[in-house]
């Protein structure tokens, strides 16, 4: 009777060992989904925001009327505005590819990348591009979202520099210091004053600046401006290091 007892009692074990096994690989499956269904939401986002918004000024600038009706100076300016649009799309289309990048996951390479994307933008728009970035760099290890949130929070800071700012130089500088990795990006512009832009732009947002913070706030980062009419701006952006 007791063996009897005991081999029901075993039987249930395994039978429950079985039952949570299959559980786990079941809860393991829908987070592997929702994960891949939050990455799906994050690139189509990414696509929209970069690439999308790029081919729709191509769009829009291709569809302006009969270019037989313009003058040369018109036209000048309109193939100008597709070429910088057109660098604009593929620029973004580079920094969609490196970010699904599992092995571009370092500190260093991150800001390899910040580096060579805004020398890009800079060269195209005409600009001068001065970098100051530290020799050594710690071996950091970056997630997805907080490589990709930095590399389009210092994006959206140069083009802003290339689309409202009529400066000639813009200045790239990064430190690292206390575990956390400061990246300044300082132009020689026209500036502007912070609170009459804030107070204008509402819920528009104005230039982009609020989503700044926006994208380094779920990573404890920080977003400052400085400028005042006359004076260039400089924008400083915080990033805490993972432990």
């Amino acid at each position: 009777m007791r063996i009897g007892s005991g081999l029901l009692l075993l039987a249930a074990v395994a039978t429950a060992v079985q039952w949570r096994i299959r559980e786990l690989r079941r809860i393991a499956e829908l987070e592997r989904q929702a994960a891949l269904a939050r990455e799906r939401a994050r690139l189509a986002k990414d696509l929209h925001d970069g690439l999308g918004a790029s081919l729709t000024k191509i769009t829009l600038l291709s569809g302006l009327g009969d270019p037989r009706s313009l003058s040369v100076e018109a036209l000048t300016d309109r193939f100008q505005r597709l070429t910088a649009s057109t660098h604009e799309a593929l620029h973004s289309l580079r920094n969609l590819i490196w970010l699904t990048n599992p092995r571009a996951d370092s500190l260093e390479l991150l800001l390899a990348r910040i580096c060579e994307s805004v020398e890009r933008t800079a060269a195209a728009a005409g600009l001068q591009c001065r970098v100051e970035f530290p020799s050594e760099v710690p071996a950091v290890k970056i997630g997805p979202d907080r490589r990709r949130d930095a590399l389009f929070a210092v994006n959206e800071v140069v083009n802003n520099v290339v689309r409202h700012a009529r400066a000639r130089q813009v200045t790239l500088q990064a430190t690292i210091v206390n575990h956390s990795v400061t990246i300044m990006v300082k132009d020689d512009g026209i500036g502007f004053d912070p609170s009459h832009v804030a107070a204008r732009a509402g819920p528009d947002r104005g230039l982009g600046l609020a989503s700044l913070a926006e994208r380094l706030l779920p990573h404890g980062g920080t977003c400052e401006i400085h400028s005042r009419p006359g004076e260039g701006t400089e924008v400083i952006l915080r990033l805490p290091l993972p432990k």
